[in-house]
């Protein structure tokens, strides 16, 4: 296979590498796997506010205060990395 310069996406610094690598180096490759654990981690509790949000078995007020908690959440956490 042949070698072409790439972008890493974890520090933005070029190197050579295979066509479909990401990372230039294994603390790169760990640090963005890192981010994409929290995202979801992130998009689960977001989940459970969206479920709250809806649930029959809370009383009105709950679940306003959770809608309005999805809603800023959901926000927050953007596309996933």
């Amino acid at each position: 296979m042949s070698q072409i310069t790439l972008i890493c996406e974890c520090c933005r610094r070029p190197f050579d590498g295979r066509v479909n690598r990401r990372t230039c180096s294994v603390s790169c490759r760990r640090s963005l796997e890192f981010g994409r654990r929290l995202w979801d981690r992130r998009a689960a509790a977001v989940r459970m506010y969206e479920w709250n949000a809806h649930s029959e078995f809370l009383t009105p007020r709950q679940r306003e205060t959770w809608r309005l908690r999805f809603e800023e959440a959901q926000a927050k956490l953007g596309p996933r990395p």
